[in-house]
């Protein structure tokens, strides 16, 4: 994955305020339940877009951020 440019996508969060992406789920809190957050996605961390200011986590999958498929993980 190294070299690869940041993919942004957008997420709705889950009822209990949670997300998924590159099928990494990462818990927001259930304030943020129902609302689309914007993620950008690089080799080694997902960036956040809050209200209160970006929240970064480190990536603990190894997938390729290629693109979704239909049930909207990232392959």
């Amino acid at each position: 994955m190294a070299g690869r440019s940041t993919i942004t996508v957008q997420r709705r969060t889950s009822s209990c305020g949670v997300i998924v992406v590159a099928r990494q789920s990462v818990s927001l809190g259930r304030l943020r339940a129902g609302q689309v957050v914007t993620v950008h996605v690089s080799d080694s961390t997902l960036t956040i877009d809050l209200d209160e200011g970006p929240r970064t986590v480190h990536r603990t999958t190894d997938l390729p951020a290629s693109g979704e498929d239909r049930t909207g993980f990232w392959r």
